[in-house]
């Protein structure tokens, strides 16, 4: 059976984690948990990713991800065969270090994205390593709560932003978070079975590898055009218009701050669209819809995710895209 796709797109928060083939604990050794950090701190600085969180623990690792225009599955690869190909050159070791692919899970509610959070930095303290999670060297926790020496891999600001625009209540809700996880019966499970992993998860499905589809890229024609290059040339907010209207809405309905279900489907259909199929950039979809760029990130997320899953939300989807050229060459033509 082959592998599932990845839907990885940019600004889109993933769950990533791997284990050490063999559940060996190489990352007790110092230098090991060090080159594993420098290895993510280089991948970090090249493509432009966030770190919400994270942890290496004797045989496995945590990152809460933000990803950037540069597919993650790049990143994490590189970072992958890296280490691997270092370590077994070094200990004239053969075969696969890794337990195959790394896995990652689309984090897409508020609430459990507070929850994934305070559960990777928690990690040392359910091993039973540490009773401080500040007290872990290879652990984001210390980085949030302004107790990290050197180098940092957490992008502080945007992880309190999180719990909350100030950030002496940020902190506080931080704090908080990590306590009432520290209490929950699900912190000691395997991450398959975490409350933002079994979302979306086939009922009675015990296979922990969420849907996932890597960034859709412009399909290449026979004649060596792309998808992109096929439809008409137009400006973003002649597409918000067209496309507004094809979902029965108008282009201030996807400006306001209405929370219809309608009208947030209308807003992940046109942002999935823009990016992903008529070539416009994630900011300039945000500021279409005037909306921020997170934003923006959140509803290309969730619809290409559930495009994967829904055959009548992709249909739909389709019906848009295809009102939307019609309506485009027909300005086009006059």
């Amino acid at each position: 059976m082959g592998r599932r796709p990845r839907v990885l797109l940019p600004g889109g928060i993933y769950h990533v984690y791997n284990r050490v083939s063999r559940g060996s604990h190489v990352f007790r050794r110092e230098e090991e948990a060090d080159r594993l950090e420098d290895l993510i701190a280089t991948a970090k600085a090249r493509d432009d990713f966030q770190i919400l969180a994270w942890c290496v623990m004797s045989n496995h690792y945590h990152l809460a991800v933000r990803m950037g225009e540069v597919p993650l599955s790049r990143s994490m690869r590189t970072i992958h065969h890296r280490f691997a190909q270092s370590y077994n050159g070094r200990h004239r070791q053969f075969g696969p270090f890794w337990q195959g692919r790394f896995r990652s899970k689309f984090v897409e509610d508020e609430e459990y994205l507070r929850q994934l959070i305070a559960y990777i930095h928690l990690n040392p303290v359910t091993a039973g390593i540490v009773r401080d999670a500040s007290k872990y060297r290879w652990c984001g926790h210390r980085e949030v709560v302004g107790r990290a020496v050197g180098r940092r891999l957490v992008d502080v600001d945007e992880t309190l932003l999180t719990f909350h625009p100030k950030r002496r209540e940020a902190l506080a809700g931080y704090r908080a978070a990590m306590s009432l996880t520290f209490g929950e019966e699900w912190r000691t499970e395997a991450p398959g079975h975490l409350p933002w992993w079994r979302v979306g998860r086939p009922k009675g499905s015990d296979d922990e590898r969420e849907i996932e589809v890597d960034q859709e890229r412009p399909r290449i024609l026979m004649d060596g055009r792309s998808n992109v290059e096929m439809r008409p040339k137009i400006e973003l907010d002649r597409f918000v218009e067209l496309g507004a209207a094809a979902c029965g809405k108008t282009a201030a309905d996807l400006k306001s701050k209405k929370r219809q279900t309608s009208v947030v489907e209308a807003r992940e259909i046109l942002a999935w669209l823009g990016v992903s199929v008529w070539g416009f950039k994630v900011k300039e979809v945000a500021s279409g819809f005037d909306k921020y760029g997170e934003t923006a990130s959140r509803l290309v997320s969730r619809a290409a995710h559930r495009k994967v899953i829904d055959e009548a939300f992709a249909d739909r989807i389709r019906n848009v895209d295809l009102a939307i050229t019609k309506e485009a060459n027909k300005a086009r033509r006059k």
